[in-house]
């Protein structure tokens, strides 16, 4: 595992969020801290599940591409599960890039991340 900079975009329609962070990288997971959001991308050839934590809630996403799946919002605080509506348009990995494409609850977005060498 190494330590790199990663350059994140998310882009929603009318608003668009890049930010530079420093994160941990191996083969297939990569960790960062985003504002106080743990976020956690497992990777593997065809599918991203991306975590993100606070001391307040948990987001769980499952990319795969051409696929509809359910996402999962958990409140910590009094472990409420509320499902989420989730579909992945386009899913890229390559080996320094990650794009996805995709709907959540009918709102379209673009998520990039970027390993800076």
């Amino acid at each position: 595992m190494a330590k790199k900079e990663l350059e994140i975009v998310l882009n929603t329609g009318d608003n668009t969020l890049k930010t530079n962070v420093f994160g941990i990288v191996s083969d297939n997971v990569i960790k960062y801290n985003d504002d106080g959001v743990m976020v956690v991308l497992n990777i593997d050839s065809e599918n991203i599940k991306m975590t993100r934590t606070t001391d307040e809630y948990q987001l769980i996403l499952d990319f795969c591409e051409n696929k509809n799946k359910i996402g999962n919002y958990i409140l910590k605080e009094n472990n409420m599960k509320l499902d989420i509506s989730l579909y992945t348009e386009k899913l890229v990995i390559d080996n320094n890039r990650i794009n996805i494409i995709y709907i959540i609850n009918d709102e379209k977005k673009v998520y990039s991340l970027l390993i800076k060498e």
